[in-house]
């Protein structure tokens, strides 16, 4: 998640305003780790984290940038 949203933020500048606040409100949602899921206190912490940030890079055009779980799935 990190990696993308340094990602993001490298390239604010060829982002549309709306497309920023996006970003901004992903990157603050990300921060808070006192969510709809709390991050350090469930094992899916980060999921909820990862499912606004999806969210964010679907709807400014950044799909490539999309995580799925089976890219990090170790079973």
């Amino acid at each position: 998640i990190v990696g993308v949203l340094e990602e993001l933020a490298g390239c604010c500048n060829s982002l549309k305003v709306n497309e920023i606040w996006w970003v901004k409100g992903a990157m603050h949602y990300f921060a808070v780790s006192n969510d709809a899921e709390p991050d350090f206190q469930s094992p899916l912490g980060f999921e909820d984290d990862g499912e606004i940030l999806h969210a964010c890079l679907k709807y400014i055009g950044r799909i490539a940038l999309c995580l799925h779980a089976e890219d990090y799935d170790n079973a």
